[in-house]
Order: C-alpha cells, then sequence, then structure tokens
C-alpha cells in the first residue's frame, strides 16, 4: 500500500516538473495534466479498503478531496482561457473532459464518505443506548460530515444516517424489549388508528422502519414508567443537543414532546423516581430544557391549605392565635403566622399526590404539633382549596428521662526482651478507663411524617466524666532494676460534647432494598404496598421500632488531671505529684435498641452497646506484643412520662 502511494506521488512530481515548463495555452499542457489527473483519481477511486479504520477513511478523504480541488483549479483556468477565446475548439474540448473529471472526483469523494458511513456507523436499532447518539453520530458521524464538507463533497450520507440513527434513538428511548427504555412493556406500532380502530400502515417499506419519525407511530400498549425522570432528561436531552448540531428541527420536537409526555406520567412518582427529590427539582430540570408544558404541568398542583390551630391543655382545647404554621415538602418550605381566631391560610403550596406526604407543623407558646398533609391531586388543578386543622398537645405534659452510661476502657499487657543479647526484660501494665454517668432530660422524640430520622428537641444533660489511669513499668537491665508507675483518678463535672441521632434500623441494605420494591412494583404491587405499610408496624398493644442511636460524646476540651507518678530504683525513690493536660479520646458508637410506644402516651428507648477492637501497639514487631485492645460498652436508657 505504501509503495503504491508513493509510486503515485512520484509520477504526479514528475509530471509536476514538465507541467511547470510548458505553456497552459498549449494542447500537450492540458492532456499531460489530465491524464496525471485521472490516472490518480481512478487509481484510487475505491480507496480505502471496505472496513478500513476510521481514521484511514478520513484521510483518503482529505486526499481525494486535494484531487477534485486541482481539477477544479484546472476547469477554472480553462474556463478563463474559453471566455478569452470562445472560438477556441480545444479549450472547450478540454473543458468538457475536465468537467467529467469533476464528476469523477467527485464520486470518488462521495465513495469513501458513503463507505466510512456504512461501515463506521451500522446499528441493528434494537435496544437503547446512550451510544447511539453519543458515539455514533456525536463522535464519528460529525467527523465524517466534516470531513466530507471541508473536501466538498456530498455530506448527504452522514447526514441521513445521523438522522436514522437518532430516530432509531428515540424511537428506542420511548421503549425496547430490554429494559433500557423510559417506559416498560409499552408497545408501538407503525401508522394510525381510524375511527374504526383500524390500523392504517401508509404501505411503509419496513426495512427502514427504524428510520422513520416518531410521530408516524401508535402506542398500542400505554406501559408503565421505568426510569428516574434524571435518566429521561439525560438521555432525551443528548438527543436534542444533538439535533441542534445538525439542525434536525422536526427530530428535536419528536424529543421534547417524548420527554415531555414522560414528566407527565413519572412526576414525583416511586417508583421509578427515588425517594429525595421534590417538585422544585423536577419544575427546575423542565425549565432548563425549556419544555414550558411541562413547567406548566408542574405548577399545576399547587394550590390553597387553610386550617385552623388549637392548643390542647388539661384536655381543654382553645384556639391559638398567632402560632407559626410551616409547611415542608422536600425541596420547599413555606411558612405563615395565624390570625386573632388561630386561622392560617396558605396561597400556594404542593398538593400532588404522588410527592405526599408533606410535613406540617404549628408553635405556639413553646408548644408544638408535628403532623404530614397527604396532597390528593393527580391531575393539575390551579383551583384547588384544601383543609388541614392542626391540634397541639401540650409536651409539658410528657417529658424523657433517662440515664446514659459509658465505659471507655483501654489496655496494653505486654512482657519482651531487649539488648543485642536479649537479657534485658521489660514488663508494661497499662490500664485507661474513661467514664460517663449523665442524665438526660428530652421534651420532644418524634418521627415526623413516619420517616426513618427522629427530631430530637430540646435536650438537657448533667453527670460526671472519671477518667482512671494505672501504668505499670519495670525494666531489669543487666543490674539494674527499675519500676515506674502513673496512677490518677478524678471525676470531672458537666458539661462535655455530647451528641445523639436516633433512626429506625434497616436491616436490609438499602439499595439492596430499593432493588427488591422494584421487582416488587413491576410482579407484585399489592404485595410492595402490604410492605411499606407494615415496616415498622408494632403489635395490637405497643407500637415498637428497632432503631440505632448514633452516640458522640467525650470532653469539650483537654483534661487537667492530677497525677501520681512514682519512680524506684537502686539509687533510692522519687516522687512527684503535679497536674498536667489530658487529651481525651472522643467516643463515637452507635447503639442499637427498641423504641417502644404506649397507647397511654408514654414510651421507652432501650439501647446499647458493647464491643472490643485493636489498635497497634507502636512497638517493634519483633517484641512480639499485642496489639493494644479497647473496650467500649454503652448503656441508655430513656422513658417518657407525664410531669407533676
Amino acid at each position: 500500500m505504501k509503495s503504491k502511494f508513493l509510486l503515485i506521488i512520484l509520477t504526479f512530481f514528475i509530471t509536476h516538473v514538465s507541467l511547470s515548463s510548458q505553456d497552459k495555452t498549449s494542447a500537450d499542457y492540458w492532456d499531460q495534466l489530465h491524464y496525471t489527473l485521472k490516472y490518480k483519481i481512478e487509481k484510487n477511486f475505491n480507496e480505502p479498503v471496505h472496513k478500513a479504520s476510521l481514521e484511514e477513511y478520513l484521510r483518503w478523504i482529505r486526499l481525494k478531496g486535494e484531487d477534485l480541488r486541482e481539477v477544479k483549479e484546472a476547469f477554472q483556468e480553462l474556463n478563463v482561457l474559453y471566455n478569452g477565446d470562445p472560438e477556441n475548439e480545444v479549450y472547450k474540448n478540454w473543458m468538457n473532459k475536465f468537467y467529467y473529471l469533476t464528476l469523477n472526483a467527485e464520486g470518488s469523494g462521495n465513495n469513501s464518505v458513503n463507505g466510512a458511513t456504512m461501515v463506521h456507523m451500522r446499528n441493528e436499532c434494537v435496544s437503547y443506548s446512550p451510544t447511539i447518539v453519543g458515539y455514533l453520530v456525536r463522535e464519528i458521524g460529525r467527523q465524517i460530515y466534516m470531513a466530507a464538507i471541508e473536501a466538498g463533497f456530498d455530506p448527504y450520507y452522514p447526514q441521513a444516517r445521523s438522522n436514522c440513527l437518532i430516530n432509531c434513538a428515540i424511537g428506542l428511548l420511548e421503549s425496547d424489549r430490554y429494559g433500557f427504555s423510559l417506559y416498560r412493556s409499552r408497545e408501538r406500532v407503525y401508522g394510525y388508528f381510524d375511527e374504526q380502530g383500524i390500523l392504517n400502515d401508509d404501505n411503509l417499506d419496513f426495512d427502514n422502519i427504524s428510520c422513520v419519525r416518531r410521530g408516524r407511530f401508535s402506542v398500542n400498549v400505554e406501559g408503565e414508567p421505568d426510569k428516574e425522570l434524571t435518566y429521561a432528561f439525560e438521555n432525551a436531552g443528548m438527543i436534542m443537543d444533538e439535533c441542534d448540531w445538525w439542525g434536525f428541527t422536526g427530530e428535536k420536537q419528536d424529543a421534547e414532546d417524548l420527554l415531555t409526555e414522560y414528566y407527565k406520567d413519572a412526576l414525583c412518582k416511586k417508583p421509578p423516581n427515588p425517594e429525595g427529590p421534590g417538585h422544585k427539582f423536577y419544575r427546575e430540570l423542565a425549565e432548563g430544557r425549556n419544555l414550558k408544558e411541562a413547567v406548566d404541568f408542574n405548577n399545576g398542583f399547587y394550590g390553597v391549605l387553610y386550617g385552623k390551630v388549637e392548643v390542647e391543655e388539661e384536655g381543654v382545647k382553645k384556639r391559638a392565635p398567632g402560632a407559626k404554621v410551616f409547611f415542608e415538602s422536600a425541596d420547599e418550605k413555606w411558612e405563615t403566622t395565624a390570625d386573632e381566631n388561630g386561622e392560617y391560610r396558605f396561597e400556594k403550596v404542593i398538593m400532588h399526590k404522588y410527592c405526599s406526604p408533606f410535613h406540617i407543623w404549628a408553635e405556639y407558646k413553646g408548644d408544638r404539633v408535628d403532623d404530614e398533609f397527604r396532597g390528593t391531586l393527580e391531575e393539575p388543578n390551579t383551583n384547588a382549596i384544601r383543609l388541614k386543622n392542626l391540634l397541639i398537645k401540650s409536651t409539658k405534659k410528657f417529658e424523657w428521662h433517662g440515664r446514659l452510661t459509658s465505659e471507655y476502657s483501654k489496655r496494653f499487657l505486654c512482657k519482651y526482651f531487649i539488648g543485642e543479647d536479649k537479657g534485658g526484660q521489660v514488663e508494661v501494665n497499662n490500664n485507661c478507663t474513661l467514664n460517663a454517668d449523665m442524665n438526660l432530660s428530652v421534651d420532644r422524640i418524634i418521627f415526623p411524617g413516619n420517616g426513618p430520622v427522629a427530631r430530637i428537641g430540646k435536650m438537657e444533660a448533667s453527670g460526671v466524666f472519671t477518667v482512671k489511669l494505672d501504668n505499670n513499668e519495670e525494666e531489669f537491665i543487666a543490674d539494674i532494676h527499675r519500676i515506674s508507675r502513673t496512677n490518677a483518678s478524678q471525676t470531672f463535672n458537666f458539661p462535655f460534647h455530647f451528641t445523639m441521632v436516633i433512626q429506625r434500623k434497616i436491616n436490609e441494605d438499602p439499595k439492596a432494598m430499593m432493588e427488591r420494591f422494584e421487582q416488587l412494583a413491576r410482579t407484585d404491587p399489592m404485595q410492595l404496598i402490604q410492605e411499606m405499610k407494615t415496616m415498622g408496624a408494632g403489635d395490637d398493644e405497643n407500637d415498637s421500632d428497632n432503631i440505632e442511636i448514633l452516640l458522640e460524646i467525650g470532653p469539650a476540651g483537654p483534661l487537667h488531671v492530677t497525677a501520681t507518678h512514682i519512680e524506684e530504683s537502686e539509687d533510692g525513690n522519687r516522687h512527684t505529684s503535679d497536674s498536667s493536660e489530658l487529651t481525651s479520646e472522643m467516643i463515637a458508637v452507635k447503639l442499637t435498641g427498641t423504641f417502644r410506644t404506649r397507647k397511654d402516651g408514654t414510651a421507652e428507648i432501650t439501647a446499647s452497646y458493647d464491643d472490643t477492637i485493636y489498635l497497634p501497639n507502636g512497638l517493634i514487631s519483633d517484641w512480639g506484643c499485642p496489639d493494644i485492645s479497647v473496650n467500649i460498652k454503652c448503656e441508655l436508657m430513656l422513658l417518657k412520662r407525664k410531669t407533676n
């Protein structure tokens, strides 16, 4: 191949040198130029070989573009000569020959453009993949198209194939048989149903059906939304962006129509969407793509919510004028104040059924009620008005009280030999304990909206923090015997650093649970509903949840500990007593236990933690000392009882 190409270049170079010395008005000049260009064009007509690399195709398109340019330049020069001497039959004859040579050069280049398209833009269009548009069209199609344009060839082939692949991608994104489409079990048929329900197909050649625009199809089975809206926007958006580059305005509208339709079908539904994103998030997705119809659809689920706020004290209900009322969705929050009659009104809050429930609460003179509002709108209704009354039952009647104890015990015990002859011996026995004993008082612990994390109200704590050190080290080196002891035992009063988070325990891996729920949503929706209803449910008398409590406890800063240090040796005793700073370990653990509520309003939380971990001792491994053992124990009990 290289020798062939070098031969062509050599021939062209020799011819060029010969032509440069001839008169352009002579027939010999044009005969020799025509022969050289024709020989090169015909010789390379079928280049590159079939199924060559994309880079090879692009290289040949550029080379053939140079040939075309030379032929056109020669034709233009002849045209100038002919216009100056229109009676000259020689010029006329050579213009005709170079005209047909131009067609031949264009055909050669178009042949390479077509070959590159057919070889490198193939796709069977049976299953949706982002690579159809993201790679075949954007990365491959654009290169072939631009190479054809720059070389002066017809870009129809890569343009038409890109158009076909984009239509294919839109159709497969809507529905395919392999689970990558937006809809599950949706069926599309080519044609339209007339008034009698008869399908008309316009006698389409079904070999090219994958290239047909979306509007030529009808939906035979609607199917169900199967993908998150973010997935829909990512993939449909990629198609729309590619349509902008190619100028495929009709296909872009098809992608927008599909995205808008899916937006309406899937908005806030779980599954396919995950927990977390709210209406505002999805509205901003639509605004980012200028989908006015989708934005209007989103805004149609907001309406008026009104009601009254009452407070119940000692069994007596009364209005709560001036109460603060809050309404919160996943990503939006509203606030208003009740009037002198305890009545409140929100002019525009979210009421979408599939985004429910929403957290609503009221605060009045230190008391509070947390509730939920379940939206009822399945379709947009900008005139929706709903009622939600709130009753605050004074938390002063019930309070949480309890005790937390924790013990952090670190121990290191080792006997090792030192010296070149291993004649020296060291015995180490170090023990350190950090104990906390706390009394807790909490005014409120609730799980708002039956959610996974508890909201903890005002918390007060008092107690003590005890530090104990008992470090002993004894050395026998030759005839030297030394004993070193450090002892401390000191108690510190609260306050110190303390945080607590309570959450429901999910025994199943969250990702695995979501996958199982998605599977149940497809195969047994009623079972899914039943499982979600019974999550965290207790028996008839009590409502009990398995919970996890994340605790972090420790001194708020360095502790000034008075330690007694004693050293004994053959030279006598030396005793010192001084105050030093001790950087205490922060204890962070996860307790497991139960949260049990009773019908009479009382409740209790019990949880514990007991585990041992091992830390590197920092000594030479040859000494054979074990790791430092650290045992952490925590016990928590909180009781919710009526106050006096």
